[in-house]
């Protein structure tokens, strides 16, 4: 078994006409400690579902009846309003055609019938990956939101110099004391300041 940790979390949709499939993934699944994973039989389902909520990993089993599947593939995968991976299983005489196709929009193609191990590894991996760039955006966020604050806070600064005539450093202070004191953050205090002696227009 996998130790999958923080993996246990993942959101997975199975878009897939083989009950056979599902049934062997959904086992694979489970015994390595996912969560019940989300199944549909048609690609109209799964496009309802990802719209309707967040997936993390998207497992398309080749062939479709409603849709070109591969052509399904490489249209989320250049989707940039969504964030998921995408697997795709295909049998050996269509898979080296739909690797070609596949791989050069980062998207995982897997022959069937599947080698549990390799199945298992991929997922692991791809959802390894995800969770570092989670969290490599959560810092950037966190670095433009501290930046947005900084300016804030400086702009309060400069208001208090020229309409208080404060120095820069009791202006500083100021704005210190007064998130202190009201159990708020700096940029709070800043931008009462700045509604209150920032010109007019």
């Amino acid at each position: 078994m996998l130790m999958l940790g923080i993996y246990s979390y993942a959101s997975i949709l199975i878009v897939s006409v083989s009950d056979a499939v599902i049934t062997s993934i959904l086992e694979l699944l489970k015994k390595n400690g996912f969560p019940p994973a989300t199944v549909v039989n048609s690609i109209h389902k799964a496009k309802r579902t990802i719209i309707d909520r967040d997936v993390d990993l998207i497992i398309i089993d080749v062939p479709l009846p409603d849709e070109d599947a591969t052509q399904f593939a490489i249209d989320l995968a250049s989707c940039q309003s969504f964030d998921y991976s995408i697997v795709m299983l295909t049998k050996g005489k269509q898979y080296d055609q739909t690797l070609f196709q596949s791989e050069r929009m980062g998207i995982v193609a897997l022959k069937k019938p599947l080698e549990s191990y390799l199945f298992l590894q991929t997922i692991h991996l791809l959802l390894s990956v995800r969770a570092r760039i989670k969290k490599l955006e959560n810092q950037t966020e966190t670095l433009q939101n501290k930046l947005a604050d900084d300016r804030l806070v400086n702009r309060a600064k400069v208001l208090l110099v020229q309409q208080l005539k404060m120095s820069e450093q009791d202006a500083h202070h100021y704005i210190e004391k007064k998130a202190m004191d009201a159990c708020i953050k700096k940029s709070k205090v800043a931008q009462e300041i700045i509604r209150r002696y920032a010109p007019k227009t």
